[in-house]
């Protein structure tokens, strides 16, 4: 029985794949998944927060931190 349209392949995803014959995930290894995506964030954010926050007596030329409007050769 053929309508004109191209035939389209079933979905099954149980018989191809790279996760063919993987069960359902328990609920605990999926809790200590996002758990530890979780603590591996905040562990991510904390060391961009160390690093870039400004650290006092660091920038010890304040001339280069002026803003000149309209002055050729000055920033």
């Amino acid at each position: 029985m053929s309508t004109g349209e191209p035939s389209r392949p079933t979905f099954d995803p149980g018989t191809s794949g790279s996760c063919s014959g993987c069960g359902p995930l328990s609920p605990h290894l999926l809790a200590s998944l996002v758990a530890a995506d979780a603590v591996m964030s905040l562990i991510i954010v904390g060391v961009v927060l160390v690093c870039a926050r400004p650290r006092p007596g660091r920038r010890l030329n304040y001339e280069n931190d002026k803003i000149y409007i309209n002055m050729p050769g000055r920033g």
